[in-house]
């Protein structure tokens, strides 16, 4: 009966043949997709703002030195032309000069605009914390969130996988006694809408599963 909806959605005749070249029984994972527990820091809104808080690290940084004084050795040596007359191969007018002297730079003016700075920066800084902490809590749930439903839909595939295998097999049965005219027709007919319907809430189970595991891997950042 799958098939023959399929045929009929795809708008293709009765008589084509149609070869599946997956199956539903082949949806399956590892078994310790569950138990990772990344979901906070592969989540790309969470690097983005550990990278914005790095960044605002290193502009308070750049703050703090920017109101730290200098200091600065200076130092010459040379020799100097000491006569009005412009004859400089007499090497007795060449006299050394030298000094050594150190330099302290206070950038005074530089306070009243590096407190703006800092209280902007801090600022931003308590900003950025909370968007991490609210992030961090939203993903969290996000994760809890879709990590139940995936257990719950995967509880729910197998059920309905059970479910229609045992009707699978009763139907066969009634249809071998119907054969030998040991099972009526009308019930026959009831056995066979009872497996059409196991069959359709498989397959529906089966794409909630996929739709759930597609969840789990965007909460935990691993979606491709």
């Amino acid at each position: 009966m799958a098939i023959d909806y399929l045929k009929y959605q795809m708008n293709v005749s009765p008589e084509t043949e149609i070869i599946l070249t997956d199956s539903i029984d082949q949806l399956t994972w590892k078994s310790d997709f569950l138990s990772q527990e990344n979901e906070v820091k592969n989540r790309t809104e969470i690097k983005q703002l550990f990278l914005k808080e790095k960044e605002n690290k290193l502009i308070s940084q750049r703050i703090k030195q920017n109101i730290l004084p200098t200091v600065s050795l200076l130092g010459f040596y040379g020799e100097w032309y000491q006569s009005h007359n412009f004859n400089y191969s007499e090497s007795k007018w060449w006299a050394p000069q030298s000094f050594l002297g150190l330099k302290i730079s206070v950038p005074i003016s530089g306070f009243i605009t590096n407190n703006i700075d800092r209280v902007e920066n801090r600022i931003q800084h308590e900003q950025i914390t909370m968007d991490l902490e609210q992030k961090k809590a939203d993903v969290t749930f996000e994760f809890q969130e879709s990590l139940t439903e995936l257990q719950n839909s995967q509880r729910n595939m197998r059920s309905a996988k059970n479910n229609y295998q045992l009707s699978h097999t009763i139907y066969q049965n009634q249809q071998n006694q119907f054969e030998i005219g040991a099972f009526r027709f009308s019930d026959l007919l009831d056995t066979e809408k009872s497996l059409n319907e196991a069959e359709q809430n498989y397959i529906r189970s089966v794409y909630d599963y996929i739709v759930a595991v597609i969840k789990y891997k965007k909460a935990i950042g691993d979606f491709e």
